[in-house]
Formats: C-alpha cells, structure tokens, sequence
C-alpha cells in the first residue's frame, strides 16, 4: 500500500529553529529547490509548529532541505 504522496513521504529527524529552517531527513531525499513540500510532525516528535506547513524549498543536501519559513518562534 503506498502513501499517495508524491514523492513519497520521507522522515524527518530534525528541524532547526531559524528564520530559515532546515529539515533533517533519516536518508537520501529526491526533493528539488523550488519544490513545495507539506510537513507532518506529530505532537510526541517535537517541533508542532511545522505541522501541516506546506512550504517551498529554497536549497537542499542530500539529507536536508531548507525551507522559506521562519521557525525560530
């Protein structure tokens, strides 16, 4: 059974409070700059404010992604 996301969903294993956060994923992603991706961060992982953000991505690495959204608050 698939997720229906597009890419499919990848797991998040840190985000940074800054004007400009940048999202750690668990591995490789395949997102893109210029991209708009939506956050889901469940209440027990932390970081609730970046759930159900949709955002655009401003740069990447091959484990991270930085995103257009303050999230030093």
């Amino acid at each position: 059974m698939t997720s229906g996301f597009v890419p499919p969903f990848e797991y998040i294993t840190g985000i940074t409070q800054a004007q400009k956060a940048v999202v750690t994923f668990l591995s490789v992603h395949n997102f893109i700059p210029g991209e708009v991706i939506s956050l889901r961060v469940s209440p027990p992982y932390g970081m609730v404010q970046a759930n159900n953000v949709t955002v655009l991505i401003l740069e990447i690495t091959p484990t991270t992604v930085t995103l257009d959204v303050d999230s030093s608050q």
